[in-house]
């Protein structure tokens, strides 16, 4: 199983509180401002707050299951849906360099035109990739 990590889950939690009391701080500062300064304090970390959130979800709810040769993914906002490693039409391997070491992460295109994409720091990443590099024919993968 691929997942995000709790490191992840953690850190957004805690951009959506901190989102949250910065918003109610403003507005406990602002109680004698003029009304265009709600507006624009409430619009910014609305959006903030909004986007914090989503982020928020995506990390607790994306995974992808491996059993066997089913792949079955769970989206954060969308239906779970299942597919083989025979539907696999191709599997691009990209690296960036960071600051502090090297990113990695696994582009998976099926032949239905369903994309999944997995971050090398996800829980069982390594297993992830090489269930691919060893269930994929070689001429789907590029980049391993």
């Amino acid at each position: 199983m691929v997942k995000p990590t709790k490191v992840h889950a953690i850190i957004f939690a805690a951009f959506a509180v901190i989102c949250a009391v910065l918003t109610i701080a403003l507005i406990v500062l602002t109680a004698g401002g003029q009304q265009s300064q709600y507006f624009i304090y409430f619009a910014f970390f609305g959006i903030l707050f909004l986007l914090s959130l989503a982020l928020l979800i995506k990390v607790l709810r994306w995974k992808v299951v491996v059993d066997g040769s089913e792949i079955t993914v769970h989206p954060p906002f969308s239906k779970a849906f299942t597919f083989y490693f025979s539907d696999i039409s191709s599997a691009v391997r990209e690296t960036k360099s960071l600051y502090d070491g090297e990113a990695e992460r696994i582009v998976i295109q099926t032949k239905t035109n369903q994309k999944i994409i997995a971050e090398s720091s996800h829980i069982s990443y390594e297993r992830f990739k090489h269930k691919i590099q060893s269930d994929v024919p070689q001429e789907y993968l590029t980049g391993f």
